[in-house]
């Protein structure tokens, strides 16, 4: 009897950890609702998991620091991540490597950050003191990040000294300029090209940055299963039912790519505006 004991502990030692790491959890970041994300991601989960052989679990965060904190804590295997919020994780887990980069074009996956005006509006970099601007939120990399990099270049100072509101959305951001609530707004080179027919005007923009990235947390797969996955949705990213997510594929990522998303930060980034919805007619 008690050499059967002994015999159930040792195998419970062996494959437990393996019963245990019978999926793998998957955290993009909020673009949308919870069930939108879910339908946008979920061909890609579903051949991941055949592939895999192993259930893929969706993991939605109500917000950017909810999920920063989900994959800080090592709650998730993979991720779908902006850069500056790649960055900000990476600086709580060292353990969160990028894979891949989804290619917002058939050119890669590098876009800029761009400061607009209204074309109704005489307004240039000589007038960037004293004005308001619209940002999307102090997690995206083309808001306060993005932002702040382009006005310190020309006055020497932190956008926080001027006036600004943080409005979630790219669209918002867009509608509220062109009705001239604002002098400048902050978006990304896509929703600009997209945007810019309504009238919007370039002021400024960033150099290339880095695309939006599918992250992994080694320290949860191990390099031996990392390699295998690295191959699986690499695969996974040619099939026909994913270019709703990617409709130009993807792009191989590395740590250092995102080195330019470090040098932009400063010291730190505003969690809340100084301008308050009240303020937006």
């Amino acid at each position: 009897m008690l050499y059967k004991n002994i015999f159930l502990v040792i195998m419970m030692i062996i494959f437990v950890p393996f019963l245990i790491y019978s999926e793998i959890s998957f955290a993009p970041i909020q673009m949308e609702t919870a069930d939108r994300e879910y339908e946008k991601w979920k061909p890609f989960m579903d051949l991941l998991e055949k592939e895999t052989g192993e259930k893929v679990v969706f993991k939605h965060a109500k917000s950017s620091n909810e999920l920063i904190e989900m994959i800080a804590k090592n709650q998730a295997h993979l991720a779908y991540l902006c850069s500056l919020t790649y960055v900000m994780t990476k600086q709580r887990n060292n353990d969160i490597y990028p894979l891949y980069a989804i290619n917002v074009s058939s050119g890669g996956s590098k876009y800029r950050c761009v400061l607009f005006k209204s074309g109704d509006k005489k307004l240039s970099v000589k007038n960037l003191n004293g004005a308001r601007y619209a940002l999307v939120s102090p997690y995206a990399t083309c808001g306060f990040l993005s932002m702040n990099y382009i006005y310190q270049k020309y006055t020497g100072k932190q956008l926080t000294v001027e006036r600004f509101v943080y409005l979630d959305s790219h669209n918002s951001v867009v509608e509220h300029v062109i009705a001239g609530d604002f002098d400048f707004g902050g978006t990304n080179s896509i929703v600009f090209e997209k945007y810019k027919a309504l009238g919007i005007e370039k002021v400024d923009e960033t150099p290339d940055l880095p695309g939006f990235a599918i992250v992994v947390n080694r320290k949860l797969i191990g390099d031996e299963k990392l390699n295998r996955l690295k191959k699986i949705i690499k695969n996974i990213f040619e099939h026909e039912e994913i270019k709703r997510v990617s409709p130009f594929g993807i792009s191989s990522a590395t740590d250092t790519d995102y080195d330019i998303i470090r040098k932009m930060m400063p010291v730190k980034i505003p969690m809340e505006g100084n301008l308050s919805a009240k303020d937006i007619r």
